[in-house]
């Protein structure tokens, strides 16, 4: 993948690098309409089942984000969610008609195994992203997919399905939701911002006490200090080939630039 990052001030002392992604253009919504994405929470096996609740918000967070998905609200959602491709079935075909009278045109529901579940009334959905994830050599392992809810056959409706590997911690979860949510971006020929990191300048308690350069994750996660200088440092900046991070810091009375 062909990364860059661009930098651009928050604030007076903050920069942002914004990671371009891939940009596999596979699906294309026409009509000027927003393609509506039904994202259920996923469920996870043993341990990794304690991290769920920041991978679900990350990935809502992410898709949402992007400005591009109707998000259908989980309140309408059925109460069987496939957790993979084996859990969903065809839609099925509304019942034939008694003998005078008309036809329905009511496909019966399936509770949620049923791709109709997903893309009819209340849920209305274009799309399905769906997974589950487990433990493997003490690794936080994602099963992510993402269904075209318009394809009549299963084998056709499958846009993506990937393995994820992650840390087994909030933030592992956090990662793979990430890249899961850059994936399905990616089908709709969108960047995404995984892998972007803020630098911005952080007071300490004290009043009149040092500031130093911190950085964190694009959805604010991860915060972690840069420096330990003790001192007043501002100003971060990326040069345009993304290796260095440049900054002013006050040593010994004297503004200096630091570059790392």
């Amino acid at each position: 993948m062909n990364n860059k990052l661009i930098l651009g001030l928050l604030g007076a002392c903050a920069g942002i690098v914004a990671l371009v992604a891939q940009e596999p253009t596979i699906i294309t919504i026409t009509g000027g309409e927003k393609a509506a994405i039904a994202v259920p929470d996923l469920r996870g096996s043993g341990e990794a089942q304690n991290f769920m609740g920041a991978f679900n918000q990350t990935l809502w967070d992410d898709l949402s984000g992007s400005g591009i998905f109707r998000m259908a609200p989980k309140t309408v959602y059925p109460l069987n969610i496939p957790s993979r491709p084996q859990d969903l079935r065809p839609s099925p075909a509304p019942p034939p008609a008694r003998r005078g009278q008309t036809a329905s045109s009511v496909i019966p529901s399936c509770g949620g195994s049923c791709m109709s579940d997903w893309s009819t009334a209340p849920v209305n959905a274009n799309f399905l992203s769906f997974g589950y994830t487990g433990v493997q050599n003490n690794q936080l392992v994602l099963f992510g997919y993402l269904y075209n809810l318009a394809q009549a056959d299963l084998n056709n409706a499958q846009v993506l399905g990937k393995l994820y590997f992650g840390s087994m911690d909030e933030q592992g979860a956090r990662k793979v939701a990430h890249e899961f949510a850059a994936d399905i971006l990616g089908q709709f020929g969108q960047k995404a911002l995984t892998g972007s990191k803020i630098y911005f300048t952080r007071a300490g308690a004290r009043i009149g006490g040092a500031k130093e350069i911190w950085q964190m994750d694009y959805d604010g996660s991860n915060q972690r200090p840069l420096t330990n200088y003790r001192s007043l440092c501002n100003f971060p900046a990326v040069a345009p080939d993304n290796s260095r991070l440049a900054f002013t810091c006050w040593l010994k009375n004297v503004p200096q630039l630091q570059i790392f």
